[in-house]
């Protein structure tokens, strides 16, 4: 029984975080960093503390738009129903949508020099270098 429940973690697991994409972030500032095994904290830290966190891609207002399918995402605009956005996907066509807002904790992952993270409403624009 023990070896079915650590197989069933490891392929939970695993699947999780083989969804996570590698992206080349500019902020706002100009700055560029290029981030691994992304993940976005949709979170609303309240007094019920429900996890809600996505690998595979980012939210818009009424579902997602996966990493494999997008070359890049510019952020236009940001008012209180969520950020304005041009998303260009990986076969050429544009399209502008509204993205939902991240929780405080927003875009995180890895850089070469350790742990970087970031608002949603900090970036500029997000190149998708490779979904893993």
């Amino acid at each position: 029984m023990k070896v079915i429940v650590a197989v069933a973690a490891f392929v939970i697991l695993g699947t999780t975080s083989a969804s996570a994409a590698d992206l080349r972030i500019t902020q706002v500032v100009g700055t560029v960093v290029e981030v691994r095994n992304v993940t976005i904290d949709y979170t609303q830290y309240s007094m019920l503390y429900t996890p809600d966190f996505e690998r595979s891609g980012i939210r818009k207002l009424a579902g997602t738009v996966y990493w494999s399918d997008v070359a890049r995402i510019e952020i236009t605009g940001r008012d209180s129903h969520g950020l304005s956005a041009i998303i260009v996907g990986k076969d050429g066509k544009t399209s502008e949508m509204t993205l939902k807002r991240d929780s405080d904790k927003g875009l995180r992952g890895v850089t070469d020099l350790g742990d970087f993270f970031i608002a949603l409403d900090k970036i500029r624009l997000i190149e998708v270098l490779k979904t893993n």
